[in-house]
């Protein structure tokens, strides 16, 4: 949300605002409905080390840019996606394996 709120202070545009959250948001709806097919072929320990793996990098890559006064509207928009890509797929994992199922039911 706190990149969103800087490409609408940076741009003073609604219409890129939008397109940071249609970038985040597109990614994450593909791999909720065919994330969880792919998912369960895979192991879910290094599906989620990998997916996490990524999400450190590219947060990690958006704080220098931000540091280093370089970060661009085009670098929150392929990067949001690359965060979102990584968010579906854990999502999926969750989702597809019942940990949430599990949890929920192990909080009552």
């Amino acid at each position: 949300m706190a990149l969103v709120l800087w490409v609408l202070e940076k741009t003073h545009s609604a219409a890129a605002m939008g397109l940071v959250l249609v970038c985040s948001s597109a990614p994450m709806l593909l791999l909720l409905l065919w994330g969880g097919v792919f998912v369960d072929r895979l192991p879910r320990v290094h599906v989620m080390l990998s997916s996490d793996s990524l999400r450190a990098v590219v947060v990690g890559l958006i704080a220098v840019l931000a540091l280093s006064g370089r970060l661009a509207v085009w670098h929150v928009l392929v990067m949001s996606a690359f965060v979102f890509v990584a968010g579906g797929i854990i999502s999926a994992l969750v989702i597809a394996s019942g940990l949430l199922h599990r949890s929920i039911r192990a909080i009552d």
